[in-house]
């Protein structure tokens, strides 16, 4: 209901269909940028696209955990968003969960991998205290592991839980918790 009060659709239970079309919105979004074009986008001003951006972000938790074909158009949405309108202070966030996609859904793990650290280098640049946790986690849990030693992502899920401690993010905190141990778990470390 909030987005459509900002005029924008989104789904409620979207097809794959719907999925291959968001998909190929931001490959032709993305044609041609390189990741150094994407970080220097001009910056997003328009405050209801803002407001929009900040509910998608909100909602892909629940989304991932109950429907991942939502998951798939929040996260592409808010990808499209940005390449159309310019980066904004959550635009890393929708970028990360693109990545997700990327690994998981279509096994590009050379893409993948470098979208996502395309999404924490702008993390990093715009310095969004409140994103630090939740970059933290979905790089620790999700991306990390795909080209480097399960130890870097327990450390950064140990500073992602550090970080949502910090600002509040009691959420990411939990989650980066969880994670480290199951992370702990899989490299055969004692709890």
């Amino acid at each position: 209901a909030g987005l459509a009060r900002l005029g924008m659709k989104l789904p409620r239970s979207p097809g794959k269909l719907r999925v291959l079309g968001s998909l190929a919105a931001v490959r032709i979004a993305l044609r041609g940028r390189s990741p150094h074009e994407i970080l220097h986008l001009p910056e997003m001003k328009d405050a209801r696209v803002l407001a929009g951006m900040d509910l998608m972000m909100a909602m892909t938790p629940s989304a991932f955990f109950t429907n991942q074909n939502l998951f798939a158009v929040v996260a592409l949405r808010m990808t499209a968003m940005s390449l159309k309108r310019g980066n904004c202070r959550v635009s890393a966030y929708g970028y990360i969960t693109y990545a997700i996609l990327l690994l998981d859904a279509l096994g590009d793990i050379k893409g993948g991998v470098r979208f996502a650290r395309l999404a924490v280098t702008l993390g990093e640049r715009l310095d969004n205290a409140g994103l630090r946790a939740k970059i933290g986690v979905i790089f620790g849990a999700f991306i990390n592991h795909w080209d480097a030693p399960i130890a870097r992502s327990i450390v950064l899920l140990r500073n992602a839980y550090r970080h949502g401690l910090e600002t509040g993010d009691l959420v990411y905190a939990g989650y980066a918790l969880a994670n480290r141990m199951f992370a702990a778990v899989v490299r055969g470390e004692a709890l």
